[in-house]
């Protein structure tokens, strides 16, 4: 099998003792994030591909920064926080 065909093949975890189902539901965004969420796409490349400082910090202050100087934008189990920036 060669690269291209090993690209294919969708790989995903199943669970044989679990009944399925399909999930089926209205696509239409109600709101703003689900809105953000339907229209998201990966990309390889960017039409902007040079980051500088200011957009780097922009993004980590918005991803992983404290909010009022006390709480962690993102969750933690435990409270433990193992991701170090």
């Amino acid at each position: 099998m060669d690269e291209q065909e090993f690209s294919r093949i969708v790989h995903y975890k199943t669970y044989p003792r679990f009944e399925r189902f399909k999930v089926e539901g209205d696509v239409k965004p109600r709101t703003t994030l689900e809105e953000l969420l339907i229209n998201r796409r990966s990309r390889r490349e960017s039409s902007d591909p040079i980051l500088d400082i200011e957009k780097i910090c922009r993004i980590l202050i918005l991803s992983a920064g404290s909010t009022e100087g006390v709480f962690c934008e993102y969750p933690s189990a435990g409270a433990r926080y193992p991701i170090e920036i």
